[in-house]
């Protein structure tokens, strides 16, 4: 991931959480001997994430915790035509996916909107990437890696710049956006 471009940072494993006495996404780093460092002092099995930060690269989180809280629901019920099949994605311990993308020029991600939908996130800051593993139910469930380098993500596609950039007007809720409908990849189908 180095290699690619990104700075990493270590999380206690099982976890999305910090080590103790850690400052987790803070102590993201681009030098490989400070990641090697980073596991002698707290473990060859410890999880991994990736800042976000000054990378031009964003994370739509696809949540499906529970039936209750389902972003390709959400998603399908907006009409969206989401095809991931060609992205770089990632599919998370709970059943989520993380879709990886670019951000086009002359898009500020400051401005962009985090809670798009029921289920449905954009990620800006940081987030935790295959190989690691959450502890679920006693066991240990890994996060798989699909597509290729996360340096090779496509461009955001329109429809997910439509929902990050909507921004209600006052006095009203959000606007809505029409799309046809929604494909899974391959590996969800």
């Amino acid at each position: 991931m180095i290699q690619q471009g990104y700075k990493v940072y270590l999380l206690a494993q099982g976890t999305n959480a910090p080590y103790k006495g850690s400052k987790g996404h803070l102590d993201a780093t681009a030098d490989v001997n400070v990641l090697t460092d980073m596991f002698i002092k707290y473990g060859a099995n410890s999880n991994i994430g990736i800042s976000l930060k000054d990378t031009n690269l964003v994370v739509l989180d696809i949540d499906r915790h529970t039936p209750h809280k389902n972003g390709l629901r959400s998603l399908k019920q907006a009409g969206i035509n989401a095809n991931f099949d060609s992205e770089v994605f990632e599919t998370t311990p709970r059943q989520g996916i993380h879709v990886f993308y670019r951000v086009p020029d002359g898009l500020d991600i400051k401005t962009f909107k985090h809670d798009l939908m029921d289920g449905v996130e954009l990620i800006t800051d940081k987030i935790t990437v295959a190989p690691s593993v959450k502890s679920l139910g006693g066991g240990s469930i890994g996060y798989q890696h699909f597509g290729s380098n996360f340096s090779d993500a496509n461009i955001m596609p329109q429809w997910l710049i439509d929902l990050a950039t909507n921004v209600p007007t006052s006095g009203h809720g959000k606007q809505s956006v029409s799309y046809t409908h929604l494909t899974l990849p391959t590996t969800e189908r």
